[in-house]
C-alpha cells in the first residue's frame, strides 16, 4: 500500500476522474444499523486490502487481479470510452473499477483506491479539488458515517467538464480505515489509511443514491 501526502492522493484522484470521464455544507447523515447491502447490489471485495462495498449486481467489475483478462479489460475499457492499453496504463490509480457495461446510455461507474496518508483523512473541501478545472453548477459536502461506524467525508457535484463540455455528476468519498484508533501522541502522528471511491452517474440524484448505498455497505 502506498503512503502518500493527502495532496498527492487528491492529485491521483484528479487523474482517475479524468480517465473515467468520456459548496454548501449538508447535515451529517449517519448509519447506525451496521453495514447493509440492498436488493439489486452485490457486496464486492477489493483484493489485497480489507474493504468491501456494494455495487450494482449487473455492473461489470475489474480489479488488479483481472488485468491479464484481455476480454474483461476490453469490455470495461470500451464502456469507459477508452482502449485497453490506456486503461492498463492507469492501473496504479485504482484497485477496482465497476461499470454499467451493458447500458445503451451513460455508462455509470465507480473506482476504488486505498492509500496510507501522512496527514489524515482529508476534509470534504479538499475533495472538491477534483472539479477545480471544471464548471461546477451545484455541489455539496458532508461528514458521514459508514454502516460500520467509520468516519467518512463525501463531496458531490454536477456541472460541465472543461475539456469536452459534457455534463457530469459525481460523488467522491474518503472513508477512514482506522476505526477504533486510540487518542494518543503516537496515534496522532501515525499514518492514516483511507479508501477513496469515485462515482460517476447519469444524474445528481443517482450519484447521491450510489454514494448512500456504498457508505451504508461499508
Amino acid at each position: 500500500m502506498h503512503r502518500l501526502p493527502r495532496r498527492t492522493v487528491l492529485a491521483a484522484g484528479l487523474t482517475l476522474a479524468a480517465s473515467l470521464s468520456a459548496a454548501a455544507c449538508s447535515a451529517d447523515t449517519n448509519s447506525s444499523d451496521g453495514p447493509t447491502t440492498p436488493d439489486g447490489y452485490t457486496l464486492t471485495e477489493v483484493p489485497d486490502f480489507d474493504f468491501s462495498l456494494a455495487v450494482p449486481t449487473d455492473w461489470t467489475t475489474l480489479t488488479h487481479d483481472d488485468l491479464d483478462d484481455d476480454e474483461l479489460v476490453a469490455t470495461v475499457a470500451e464502456a469507459l470510452g477508452q482502449d485497453a492499453d490506456s486503461l492498463r496504463d492507469t492501473a496504479d490509480t485504482f484497485h477496482l473499477i465497476s461499470v454499467d457495461a451493458d447500458t445503451t446510455g451513460y455508462a455509470e461507474n465507480l473506482a476504488v483506491s486505498q492509500y496510507e496518508l501522512e496527514d489524515g483523512l482529508p476534509p470534504a473541501e479538499e475533495l472538491a479539488e477534483v472539479t477545480d478545472d471544471d464548471q461546477v453548477s451545484s455541489s455539496d459536502h458532508a461528514q458521514r458515517t459508514t454502516g460500520s461506524g467509520a468516519d467518512a467525508v463525501l463531496y458531490t457535484a454536477s456541472g460541465t467538464l472543461s475539456g469536452s463540455g459534457e455534463a457530469f455528476h459525481i460523488a467522491f468519498m474518503a472513508v477512514s480505515m482506522d476505526a477504533g484508533a486510540t487518542a494518543s501522541a503516537d496515534a496522532a502522528t501515525a499514518p492514516s489509511t483511507a479508501t477513496f471511491v469515485m462515482i460517476r452517474a447519469a444524474s445528481a440524484d443517482r450519484a447521491q443514491e450510489l454514494a448512500d448505498v456504498v457508505l451504508g455497505s461499508v
